[in-house]
């Protein structure tokens, strides 16, 4: 048996059981791999079954009537059969394995299968038109470099896009920012930044515990996870509250100094937009549909499947938040299409504004009621939780095919909201700055700052208070709660930042 008695997180089968990939690779270069999900059938006179179904009724725990099982086919007595595909014989082998350890019969379902073909291929033609592309480039930054050094054509674009010392310089430099007041916004995005990368670090841990998952079933249940958990998954927001902001005050800046309104400045803008993002987006999806998948090794990088062959023109037309949301090229840019759409919309409201003035405060009331009564409504009319919640039998599974994560997370309808708020702050800073005034000049400022941070304090806790698992009916307080916490970053941030403009 591969449990104690005397523990009782230990009297559950095994998640994991794979056995060594690169034993079995090194051993057999012929070799073959699959990995194989053996869901165990019920059988209630089992003692066993007994523990599993009683351990997997709490939703924070793993679902132990499903195990994962790679099985290496030379080691597998039932691997010698050749009238069954190998597909068939892995079944076998790990319904085999199943009831050797718990005497529980099981139903296969193949997950990956792997052999020495996989990583033999030649190299083709999209590896070539990657490899010929980084080498231009690199001739391009060897070329204008040295062209930049000796002083020649320095007015030119390419040799200004391509120079490496040009543009070193250009990193170490702050003197080209139009605002030296609104620099820290780039420290917040940094620690913003590395933040979120340690937070979704951990997520391959939670999703795919290979050892130990009780001491993950230990963590969930504690007093301060949701509110971890509700913390990651929003951080994204002061992106988006930083880009509303820089967006408004830039677009404020240029109408100050070109007061006459022109259409034009919306396709100037977007076009601005497409020069600065879609070379690099376009070089990281070639080398996606190219060299990416030489670079898997092993059962577990195989799970992952990219999309970009069929579905890269969805990143470039940045709907990739939508369209094939759940069969995603590069998932994690999700950003970018909401990105991209937030800048359309709120350039669009902007100039609204530019053409007519006098509607702002009608504009201002859109932004905020929006921001409010869309993500509640989203959240109420497809029974959604208020945030992500940790019910481990949805986490486990792909998080791009989750309700949640599609309606909500990737939506701008949902992330307008914080996007918006970025708006009106970028607005009312420029209007404090241009009437020199400063943070005494406002009326019980520290009062609306000490109350954003008990409400933000707030928001967090009340997650410890919500239900544990999904909401049998649409709830209106639920949704309600999962608006304001949507857009609850900016109440906390979005002070911040008028703290420090304004005292700036």
């Amino acid at each position: 048996m591969v449990f104690l008695e005397d523990e009782p997180w230990k009297m559950q089968p095994q998640l994991y059981d794979y056995d060594d990939f690169d034993d079995c690779r090194r051993r057999n270069p012929s070799f073959r791999y699959n990995v194989v999900k053996a869901h165990i059938v019920q059988n209630t006179s089992s003692v066993m079954w007994q523990r599993i179904t009683q351990h997997s009724n709490d939703p924070r725990h793993y679902q132990r009537n499903a195990l994962e099982i790679g099985i290496c086919l030379d080691r597998c007595k039932w691997a010698t059969n050749v009238e069954m595909s190998i597909e068939q014989q892995a079944g076998i082998c790990a319904a085999d394995r199943v009831w050797t350890n718990y005497q529980l019969k099981s139903i296969p379902e193949t997950l990956v299968s792997i052999s020495a073909d996989d990583y033999d291929r030649p190299v083709g033609t999209l590896e070539m038109i990657f490899c010929l592309t980084v080498l231009s480039i690199v001739l391009l930054i060897v070329t204008c470099t040295i062209i930049d050094f000796q002083g020649i054509y320095t007015e030119s674009l390419v040799v200004k896009a391509f120079s490496l010392s040009g543009n070193l310089k250009k990193l170490g430099s702050l003197n080209s920012r139009s605002r030296q007041d609104l620099l820290f916004l780039d420290g917040i995005r940094v620690l913003t930044m590395l933040t979120i990368v340690l937070c979704h670090a951990s997520i391959p841990m939670i999703r795919m515990p290979l050892k130990n998952p009780e001491k993950m079933e230990q963590q969930f249940s504690m007093f301060w996870f949701p509110i971890a958990m509700a913390g990651n998954t929003y951080l994204v927001q002061i992106f988006f509250v930083i880009g509303g902001v820089v967006l408004a005050v830039n677009f404020m800046d240029h109408i100050k100094t070109h007061p006459q309104f022109k259409m034009w400045y919306l396709m100037d803008r977007i076009l601005n937009r497409l020069v600065r993002i879609l070379p690099v987006y376009s070089f990281v999806i070639l080398f996606q549909v190219s060299w990416y998948n030489r670079l898997k090794n092993g059962p577990i990088a195989e799970r992952y499947q990219d999309h970009c062959m069929e579905n890269w023109w969805t990143n470039l037309l940045f709907v990739n938040n939508y369209i094939e949301a759940n069969k995603p090229c590069l998932q994690f840019t999700w950003y970018l299409g909401a990105d991209f759409q937030l800048f359309l919309v709120g350039t669009i409201i902007l100039m609204f504004i530019w053409r007519f003035p006098k509607f702002i405060n009608a504009s201002i009331c859109f932004m905020v009621i929006f921001a409010l009564v869309v993500p509640a409504a989203v959240i109420y009319f497809n029974n959604l939780d208020a945030t992500v919640m940790m019910i481990v039998r949805y986490v486990i599974d792909e998080i791009r095919n989750l309700d949640y994560y599609l309606k909500v997370y990737v939506t701008f309808e949902s992330n307008a909201g914080n996007y918006f708020f970025g708006v009106v702050t970028g607005i009312v800073y420029h209007h404090f700055v241009e009437h020199g005034k400063t943070l005494e000049d406002i009326q019980h400022f520290s009062a609306m700052f000490l109350s954003a941070v008990a409400f933000f304090v707030t928001l967090n806790t009340l997650t410890m208070c919500l239900p544990l698992d999904h909401p049998a009916e649409p709830s209106l307080i639920l949704a309600l709660y999962g608006s304001l916490f949507d857009i609850y970053w900016y109440i906390i941030f979005g002070d911040e930042v008028k703290q420090e403009t304004v005292v700036k």
